[in-house]
């Protein structure tokens, strides 16, 4: 009697939460092919099952099915909208902006995440780095000087036409050690 009445609370629930079409349209029983009735509802991690009893043939039919519905936030697992358990994994964080000095954060949970975003602003020269327009640090590496049609030699270089700093200086070549057959060497 206990069961019975179980049975058909479930069921009532089971109405109240899925459209009547959903169950009108429902299964057969598996070894009779007869109409079976709503027994219970078995909720599991990753699903949950429908069991059906078949008064014809006295055995049950099972049918499992996916949870659905429900959203996921960063804080919370998804809520099945059949049987009421939390499944899935949470979602990620979201909403927030990151700046070079402070990760982005989350409009749901408050927690910083993700990665501090890129340096910006500022110009660099031939001599000095940029200066980043958020926490005023240089960053990045000075462009290469530019310009001079004079040919470097190992003690001059060209002359940029930006800071006018003389740059691209060969430096020396030396040759290999020459014997001077004396037990000396040379090196020019």
């Amino acid at each position: 009697m206990k069961k019975t009445v179980l049975g058909i609370l479930l069921l009532c629930t089971l109405l109240l939460i899925r459209p009547a079409t959903a169950l009108a349209s429902g299964p057969s029983c598996d070894f009779c092919g007869r109409d079976v009735t709503f027994v219970k509802l078995k909720t599991y991690s990753h699903y949950h099952e429908f069991i059906y009893w078949c008064d014809s043939c006295k055995m049950n039919t099972r049918r499992a099915a996916s949870h659905t519905g429900g959203t996921a936030t960063c804080t919370e697992r998804a809520v099945c909208e059949v049987c009421n358990e939390p499944y899935g994994e949470l979602a990620a964080h979201t909403g927030g902006k990151a700046t070079c000095t402070e990760r982005a954060v989350c409009e749901v949970c408050n927690q910083s995440y993700g990665e501090l975003a890129a340096h910006t602003g500022g110009t660099a020269t031939c001599t000095e780095r940029a200066v980043c327009e958020v926490c005023n640090q240089p960053y990045g590496e000075p462009p290469a000087h530019t310009g001079g049609t004079e040919f470097p030699t190992c003690t001059t270089g060209r002359t940029c036409k930006k800071c006018g700093a003389e740059y691209g200086i060969l430096g020396h070549m030396w040759t290999t050690r020459m014997s001077l057959g004396n037990g000396t060497h040379r090196r020019s």
